[in-house]
């Protein structure tokens, strides 16, 4: 399972939560409430009032929340039930931020399921903020690994870090050729924040340059060979396609307000 988070400043927490929404399966939903008070959970602006108040209580902490996508591989799909999506949601949710408070909805792209998270940037209602430094974070989510591997076992398509870790390098050119352009397609991917930035950083790299098919680009050339996005990093694209729409979204709502005043 891939962790993909992005920071959330700007903007009310009622539009964050009507994107996951809006967004979600109503024939196939799947809801999960982390340390809400007493509210009525088929309200979003009840919801949203939470967030907000348990955010009035920040002094120092600056992040008002986290927008976090959770990512599973396309073959994990037949898998994923309600009971494996709670589980793994509670155990993410105990690893990386177990007094906050949060809100998560599933949305359901063509094959690929994803997790949308809302989290407090604060613990609850307190001015702590619920960063991680990097090599705990990393830490933690190898642990999220593990306790996927141990209790969901066929999940291993959407093996992410542990995969990653324990991958042989090939020795023959072309496969050696492969493991770089999906070592330097990762490293960008973890530090892009959305797809627009993604395709910057690659558009910076001196080794790599986009490809184009029907007017998307679908990946890069490396070395003179085609490697798509979605064959080589699927779980990292399809979050950042997912964090794109809504930055896309939320800057149009922006440019709105903008050109109201």
């Amino acid at each position: 399972m891939l962790v993909k988070e992005m920071t959330y400043n700007n903007g009310s927490f009622l539009r964050l939560l009507q994107y996951f929404s809006d967004g979600a399966n109503k024939d196939d939903d799947f809801c999960y409430f982390h340390n809400l008070p007493a509210v009525d959970t088929n309200s979003l602006e009840q919801i949203a009032e939470a967030f907000e108040y348990n955010h009035s209580f920040c002094k120092r902490v600056r992040t008002k929340a986290k927008h976090i996508v959770l990512s599973f591989h396309k073959d994990s799909t037949p898998y994923l039930d309600d009971a494996a999506l709670y589980a793994l949601t509670a155990e993410f949710l105990r690893l990386r931020a177990p007094n906050a408070i949060g809100y998560i909805r599933k949305h359901v792209e063509k094959d690929h399921h994803h997790l949308h998270v809302c989290l407090s940037g604060n613990n609850a209602y307190s001015d702590t903020s619920i960063r991680l430094d990097k090599v705990e974070y990393v830490k933690r989510m190898k642990e999220l690994e593990s306790f996927q591997m141990a209790h969901f076992k066929e999940l291993d398509a959407s093996l992410v870090y542990q995969y990653q870790k324990e991958k042989k390098v090939a020795i023959n050119p072309k496969e050696t050729h492969k493991q770089e352009v999906l070592n330097l397609l990762t490293e960008l991917a973890d530090k892009a924040r959305y797809t627009d930035e993604f395709l910057e950083l690659i558009a910076e790299h001196p080794e790599l340059e986009c490809y184009a098919y029907r007017n998307k680009i679908n990946g890069v050339y490396y070395k003179e060979k085609k490697y798509r996005f979605k064959k080589y990093i699927p779980e990292r694209y399809s979050a950042l396609e997912q964090l794109q729409k809504w930055h896309e979204l939320s800057k149009g709502d922006q440019n709105s307000q903008e050109l109201s005043h």
